[in-house]
Formats: structure tokens, C-alpha cells, sequence
């Protein structure tokens, strides 16, 4: 999604369509989802996230692993964050 612009749910929705048109729902049993559970508590405890995200409304994605970031797309006070 590198240069790409999404400051819309309507765009965000348009992005995931271009990747792909199917969505695959499935039913995922106790076992599965513990396993999962575990897996995913694992990688987020890794994970480093941008400060203050709530607050922010206008990311680009500048680079694998670098966003920019900012209050709102007109504001001129913009950050960029390495992950």
C-alpha cells in the first residue's frame, strides 16, 4: 500500500477490493482459536505502535515499515514514524 491514500472507510474498503474480491468466512473451532489466541498475544507483544493513534486522522505510507503521519492530510505539523 506503499503511496497509496486512504482518508475514507469508503477508500479503505476500495484498497481491500483491489487486492482481492473474495472474503472467506470460516468457523473456527476451540482448539484453533486457543492456538491462535497464543500466537497472536505473542506477536503483538513485539509490536510497536504509532503514539497518540486515536488522535491521528491522515497516515501515508511512505515505505515498508515508515509512515507519516498527522492531525489531519491540511495540518502542517506532520511526523514520521519508523517502526
Amino acid at each position: 500500500m506503499t503511496g497509496v491514500i486512504c482518508s475514507s472507510a469508503k477508500e479503505f474498503v476500495n484498497i481491500c477490493r483491489r487486492k482481492t474480491r473474495t472474503i472467506i468466512v470460516n468457523l473456527v473451532q476451540e482448539a484453533q482459536f486457543d492456538t491462535t489466541r497464543i500466537a497472536l498475544e505473542n506477536t503483538f507483544k513485539e509490536v510497536s505502535g504509532i503514539p497518540d493513534l486515536r488522535q491521528q486522522h491522515h497516515i501515508n505510507v511512505l515505505h515498508e515499515d515508515v509512515v507519516e503521519y498527522a492531525l489531519y492530510a491540511t495540518r502542517n505539523e506532520k511526523y514520521v514514524y519508523r517502526f
